[in-house]
């Protein structure tokens, strides 16, 4: 998965990549420092899912997902320009299960927690 929103361009995650398969388009920011992104496209028929992208962005805008199942009937089908995609479907919301993302979302109990020390009992007093 890839958040649009979040990438600054950088190129790090392409670098990374040990197959050369991420393709990244920018233009300078005409309203500011940086780049725009303008096409991030991933070659699913080179890609290994390795997960050697994800670690170098420095503002985790790329994820590895559980979802390896890539299938289309030309190999042009397998080039995913993200930056095209509404980001709805670039995130694959509409593929989650409701009832797994509630369930994600719940927060576990501790399965032991260590119970308070004790109070140390009063020192006694001194006999007259």
């Amino acid at each position: 998965r890839f958040d649009l929103t979040t990438c600054i361009g950088c190129d790090k995650c392409a670098r990374a990549c040990p197959v050369d398969c991420i393709y990244i388009d920018k233009e300078k920011n005409p309203h500011g420092k940086g780049f725009l992104v303008t096409g991030f496209k991933i070659d699913y028929t080179k890609c290994m899912f390795c997960a050697l992208c994800v670690d170098p962005c420095p503002v985790d805008c790329i994820f590895m997902g559980s979802t390896y199942d890539q299938s289309c009937f030309s190999r042009d089908g397998c080039v995913i320009d993200y930056a095209k995609l509404p980001l709805e479907v670039a995130w694959g919301q509409a593929t989650l299960n409701p009832t797994a993302v509630y369930e994600s979302k719940k927060v576990p109990l501790p399965v032991w927690v260590k119970p308070p020390d004790p109070p140390k009992p009063a020192p006694a007093a001194p006999a007259a």
